[in-house]
């Protein structure tokens, strides 16, 4: 996943693309309860998990739209 990640990474800044690191706010979250309670698979969240990248974007979209 980290590799994964960092491709994405790379091509936003190529194309001047913002992105937000859904991983890192996840290596966050694992700070205050193990991954597992996050996603079973670390890849299809639970609703928590959802509701985790939902705050993230809504946070990184308002910082990004009023860049503009």
């Amino acid at each position: 996943m980290e590799e994964y990640c960092e491709v994405v990474k790379k091509l936003g800044i190529k194309h001047a693309i913002p992105v937000l690191d859904i991983q890192s706010v996840f290596n966050s979250a694992v700070e205050t309860k193990p991954a597992k309670e996050w996603a079973d698979d670390q890849i299809h969240p639970f609703h928590e998990g959802h509701t985790l990248i939902a705050r993230a974007a809504y946070t990184f979209l308002q910082d990004h739209i009023s860049e503009n």
